[in-house]
């Protein structure tokens, strides 16, 4: 199992919105026998020159 936390660097609340979405995962795996593996990724999406 495992969970990718993302947000855009660009964006200070989206990182700050990962404590609440790794709160959710916290307590949606709390019975489970192991704990996923959680990776935080930054990532910076350009609006222009989309395919």
């Amino acid at each position: 199992q495992g969970v990718l936390l993302v947000y855009d660097i660009t964006n200070y609340q989206s990182f700050e919105n990962l404590e609440d979405w790794y709160t959710v995962v916290k307590k949606v795996s709390e019975e489970s026998e192991t704990q996923p593996l959680v990776a935080l990724v930054g990532n910076k999406r350009k609006q222009h020159g989309l395919l």
